[in-house]
């Protein structure tokens, strides 16, 4: 592993995780992990302390507040829209979130729709101009 690729930021998957602690609980030194891994030896090292800190748990907490739909409201908010296009975004949030104990804001469906790229609403369909109308807009 050459300098720079240490400096390089890397995420430990779970399975990581387990495989770092039980080699160093049968004798693994840290640099032996560090190379296993392909992370340096200080963050082998602050893995442990953190490790010890949460009294074993390998899982840590995140910060902010918490998502109010799961990955399957957001995929229903998306199909319904794709199926309706001209569904508004109060018409998708009571179709989706019905029996909801806690149904999202109209501005979270909103942002959801814009993150998956559906950022305008298509246009009612106009009803077409007769041949009258039509002759009659020409002269």
């Amino acid at each position: 592993m050459t300098w720079e690729e240490s400096l390089e930021k890397k995420d430990l998957t779970d399975n990581d995780k387990r495989a770092i602690v039980v080699g160093r609980q049968n004798g693994l030194t840290m640099m032996t992990l560090a190379g296993m891994f392909g992370v340096t030896e200080a963050g082998i090292s602050q893995f442990l302390k953190r490790w010890k800190a949460q009294d074993g748990s390998t899982k840590s907490q995140h910060t902010g507040r918490p998502r109010v739909t799961d990955r399957n409201d957001d995929r229903n908010i998306l199909k319904t829209s794709r199926t309706d296009p001209r569904l508004t975004v109060l018409a998708i949030r009571r179709e989706v979130c019905l029996n909801s104990p806690s149904p999202p804001s109209f501005s979270t469906v909103k942002r959801r729709l814009n993150a998956a790229g559906i950022i305008g609403r298509r246009p009612v369909k106009k009803p077409l101009i007769s041949e009258k109308n039509r002759a009659a807009r020409v002269k």
